[in-house]
């Protein structure tokens, strides 16, 4: 059963305006997700769970790109992740290889798309399309690694898959919550592709696969769902971004609905 959750969108504290940089710079978001998991689900009965995320950021001025983001946490509540029983694929065999290819089918824990444009630091003008595949891969121990692919359909401003290394994100409980934090590199944000250039994400679509493996007989899953108290859930999301300035910006957006 899919359950939808509606976007809510919030705006980033604006930073100081600078000789150099005169006008400030701040991001609008918006987040929906929808689940994919039947029932609710218990702590002592936990359902398999997927679910898909779908970002959207752009500049609140009109006619510049968004400040690059430099950090994602989201927060689920009723949520847990069992990343032990599943392959793992490391992001030094990325590296070594330039390539996620190699890596065991059963470590990919979720797949997407994102749109994204590449410019100067002043985030003037449309700047060049980026459109690569996002993969995200257990690496084991509550940690995750994100890589982009380029292909024929999906490309980045004539940069090649590996321009961008791979990634580390985290995993862990907080209560009853899983939360997920994705620091954003150099090479994917403010030196993108290791060009000197700013990475402007405007779309993000993420599917996290409904993963499951067998352990001594038992269904595991990669992810489950372990409640839905007064019948909704509410996912909240923290944005950190930064401009020509060095200035930190923060922003968040929260999705509920009914699960």
């Amino acid at each position: 059963m899919r359950r939808i959750i509606i976007a809510v969108t919030a705006i980033t504290a604006l930073a100081a305006a600078t000789v150099a940089y005169a006008q400030a710079t701040s991001n609008t978001y918006t987040v929906s997700f929808s689940f994919n998991q039947k029932g609710a689900g218990t702590a002592k009965k936990p359902v398999t769970m997927g679910f898909t995320q779908i970002y959207n950021v752009a500049n609140a001025t009109s006619g510049m790109r968004a400040a690059p983001l430099v950090d994602i946490k989201t927060t689920m509540p009723d949520v847990r992740a069992n990343w032990k029983p599943f392959p793992t694929c490391s992001a030094a065999k990325i590296i070594q290889a330039k390539s996620d290819t190699g890596c065991p089918k059963g470590a990919l824990v979720a797949t997407g798309t994102l749109t994204a444009a590449l410019g100067d630091p002043t985030l003037a003008g449309a700047g060049t399309p980026c459109s690569p595949i996002l993969d995200v891969w257990n690496a084991g121990g509550g940690k995750l690694v994100y890589f982009f692919v380029v292909t024929g359909t999906h490309q980045c401003g004539g940069l090649q898959t590996g321009a961008a290394a791979p990634y580390i994100a985290t995993l862990r409980q907080a209560g009853n919550a899983l939360v997920q934090d994705v620091p954003l590199p150099p090479d994917v944000s403010t030196d993108a592709g290791g060009i000197g250039a700013f990475g402007s994400l405007t779309y993000e679509n993420l599917k996290w696969a409904k993963l499951t493996t067998k352990v001594g007989g038992k269904v595991v899953p990669f992810l489950e769902s372990t409640g839905c108290p007064g019948g909704s859930k509410q996912v909240s999301v923290s944005f950190t971004a930064t401009d020509a300035a060095k200035e930190t910006l923060t922003g968040s957006a929260t999705a509920t609905g009914k699960c």
